[in-house]
This record gives structure tokens, C-alpha cells and sequence, in this order.
């Protein structure tokens, strides 16, 4: 039978971490239903993650892990992670434990409103630098794409029906954007809602690395021709707009 929810996690280097990520998602989790999976995917680690990981999956109902044998990037991981993920209701956390599973009852009365409800983190707890990449990367989407987000690479609460028949083609972070653009383009619906975002305990984050920074943008411009909106030359797919985190328009 079908979960009636997943909450999924990628892990790369977290072992600091991931035991009270995964812990409190499954803690979360029962309590919403008792039909649930968390869907881990390390991304090949070299730290004690994979082991950490291991041992949690002898002692955690519904805990399902993925190791990668090697290193396939962010992109890849979270395409798998979305297209993996059994439930009817699909949760992203990251493994560093800066979103909570938590959040999700902030974004659960959306649900019923929308496709798809994204977090909005509103008091981002990163360095000032992070917190201007972000800012300028937003902005680019909006620019290209013509979708107001707000804040494409937050945590997601999906709909089963986003996912099934999607085709996520991006090798980067672009994939969330990626996800965004294409929910919106398909007429299918996004809301907003306020969530609380930690600062990290342990570990550095791998986001503003100029690599990383570089392959979205490519990807962000390689996908243009497919994803632009109408109105531009050769377009095909309508602009479109996600409701604002506080419902109105």
C-alpha cells in the first residue's frame, strides 16, 4: 500500500546531523499517519554518515536508505530523492537539520489549497553572503522565467500528482527551480507559507561553492529555450505566479 507520506532527506557529509534529522522525521511523521516512509539518499560521504545511516535503518520504521558508491552532486540526488519518494504527500528536508521536519504542520493546511507548498524562510540563519546568492539567484528566475517563488531551493511539500509523469532533466541545484518552473507551466498551483529556518550546527555548507554556483547557472540558462514563457520568441508555456506566503495575490 501506498505511503500516505514520505519525508525525504539527502545527506552528503551530515554525520553531525542526520541521527536527529532522521529521527525527529520519523518522530514527525507517526504522527501524522501510520503509513509513512523517510527516504534517505547519501550521497557517497566521507564522513561516518552511510554508517550512521546503516544503523538507523536496524532501528527506525519505515527508514529507507540509498548509498551512492560515488559522488553524483546535488542535482542528481534530489531528482532521485522527488522521484522515488512513495508517498501521496512528499516532504523535503535537508540533512544538515537547518529546516525541521516540524515545519511540516506550518505547511500541511496549505496542502489542501495547493499542488505544491513551498517554505518560506523568512529569517534566513546564513552567512550574509549565502543570504545574497540567494537573493540575486531568486531574482534571476523571476527575470527568466517570469515565476514569482520567492524561494525555489526552500523546503517542499508536494503532491504525488506534481510528480507523476514529471521529467527532471537538471544535473544541479537548478533542479528545484527546475521543479518550480514546470509545476507552474503544467497550470497546477503553488503557495508560500512562513517557516523557521536554523543555523547550522555542524559541518559547512556546499551551496556557495564557486562549482556548484557555476553548473546552476549553465543549467539555468541551458533550460531556457525549453522552459521560457510565452511571449518570448518560440515560446510555448504561459507565465505564471505562485500565491505569496500569505494567500492573496
Amino acid at each position: 500500500m501506498r505511503p500516505d507520506l514520505s519525508i525525504i532527506i539527502p545527506a552528503y557529509n551530515d554525520a553531525g546531523s542526520i541521527e536527529g534529522v532522521v529521527r525527529e522525521a520519523a518522530y514527525v511523521a507517526e504522527r501524522i499517519t501510520p503509513r509513512y516512509e523517510v527516504l534517505v539518499v547519501n550521497d557517497a560521504s566521507r564522513d561516518s554518515t552511510g554508517e550512521i545511516l546503516d544503523k538507523l535503518s536496524r532501528e527506525i520504521h519505515g527508514l529507507r536508505v540509498i548509498h551512492h558508491d560515488a559522488n553524483r552532486g546535488f542535482g542528481p540526488t534530489i531528482r532521485e530523492l522527488y522521484l522515488g519518494a512513495q508517498g501521496d504527500l512528499v516532504f523535503g528536508v535537508p540533512g544538515d537539520g537547518q529546516i525541521r521536519a516540524s515545519q511540516i504542520h506550518k505547511m500541511l493546511p496549505a496542502a489542501a489549497l495547493a499542488d505544491m507548498v513551498v517554505g518560506w524562510r523568512e529569517i534566513r540563519n546564513d552567512p550574509g553572503r549565502r543570504r545574497r546568492q540567494s537573493y540575486v539567484y531568486n531574482f534571476l528566475i523571476r527575470l527568466l522565467y517570469r515565476v514569482t517563488v520567492g524561494d525555489v531551493n526552500s523546503a517542499k511539500l508536494i503532491h504525488r500528482r506534481v510528480l507523476e509523469g514529471l521529467t527532471l532533466e537538471t544535473q544541479s541545484a537548478f533542479v528545484d527551480a527546475e521543479l518550480c518552473i514546470r509545476t507552474l507551466r503544467r497550470g497546477m498551483t503553488i503557495r508560500g507559507v512562513v517557516i523557521e529556518h536554523m543555523p547550522r550546527q555542524y559541518g559547512e555548507g556546499s551551496g556557495g561553492k564557486f562549482g556548484i554556483i557555476w553548473a546552476t547557472i549553465v543549467d539555468m540558462l541551458r533550460m531556457w529555450p525549453t522552459l521560457r514563457p510565452k511571449g518570448d520568441p518560440q515560446g510555448g508555456a504561459p507565465p505564471a505566479q505562485a500565491l505569496p506566503p500569505d494567500g492573496s495575490r
